[in-house]
């Protein structure tokens, strides 16, 4: 390589190694509307967040090469979509408790029904409602709007309900 230009050349290289600072903090703003929606509040969400992320940024600091960073990158990505994966799924498996005692001890249909059908009616019911009521209040915090603690104050919830009951009393024979 001609000597003149092999100082500009590490340069370079030095100046798109330092740039990689903006995928990071990308990273941990999305970590953060994803943590934050979830969870309805913006304190809990950046709470939920900045472990992972501190622990991300003493991986990814000490990368001084590219494939250096790619591998510190990869980890400190997997660990941060774990993180992530995890509050998720403990919201979801929570809605699905809260719409399974609710459909359990609240509904009047289900007080009609024998033990075993009312266990299974609910089941039903959870399994499909659960994911969509975290979906649900999720992008409705992040749309600023007010959340409710009403189903039947959210149109697109209560169409979903309504069809799935019906679903569920058919495979129950109910």
């Amino acid at each position: 390589m001609n000597e003149k230009l092999a100082p500009a050349v590490l340069v370079s290289q030095r100046a798109s190694v330092g740039r990689h600072w903006l995928v990071f903090a990308l990273a941990c703003i999305f970590g953060l509307v994803v943590c934050a929606g979830v969870q309805q509040s913006w304190g809990e969400g950046l709470g939920a967040i900045l472990p992972p992320t501190a622990i991300g940024y003493f991986v990814v600091k000490g990368g001084r090469s590219v494939s250096g960073l790619l591998v510190r990158y990869s980890i400190f990505l997997m660990g941060f979509l774990f993180a992530i994966a995890g509050l998720v799924t403990s919201e979801i498996t929570e809605a699905h408790v809260s719409v399974e005692t609710s459909c359990l001890t609240k509904n009047t249909y289900t007080a009609q029904l024998t033990a075993e059908k009312r266990t299974l009616y609910c089941r039903c019911m959870s399994d499909s409602l659960d994911a969509a009521l975290v979906w649900s209040t999720s992008t409705t915090f992040l749309a600023f709007k007010p959340l409710t603690d009403k189903i039947q104050d959210v149109p697109e919830l209560m169409t979903l309900a309504t069809k799935r009951a019906n679903e569920c009393a058919t495979q129950i024979g109910g």
